[in-house]
């Protein structure tokens, strides 16, 4: 019996465009519990974790998306140049 592979068809574009791995466009379980534990702290402490979570999973891929070059935001934050 032969073994059969399977080949996986990629469009043209996928060759040609350069892409950012998963962990450059998506904030890591331990940053986000890194900023929901911050986000909990400076609720005094009195918050609801899974709320804490989702806000600082929000708030680190929108920051995690203005880094890319290729969005109108960034570099916004940057300080400006000295003269």
């Amino acid at each position: 019996m032969k073994s059969q592979t399977s080949k996986i068809a990629s469009s043209p574009d996928s060759q040609d465009s350069p892409t950012l791995s998963d962990h450059e466009t998506h904030p890591t379980k331990k940053q986000i519990r890194q900023r929901a534990y911050e986000l909990h702290v400076a609720r005094g402490g009195r918050s609801d974790p899974l709320f804490d979570w989702l806000q600082a999973e929000r708030e680190l891929k929108a920051e995690m998306s203005c880094l890319q070059e290729d969005h109108p935001l960034a570099g916004v934050n940057s300080p400006l140049p000295k003269s």
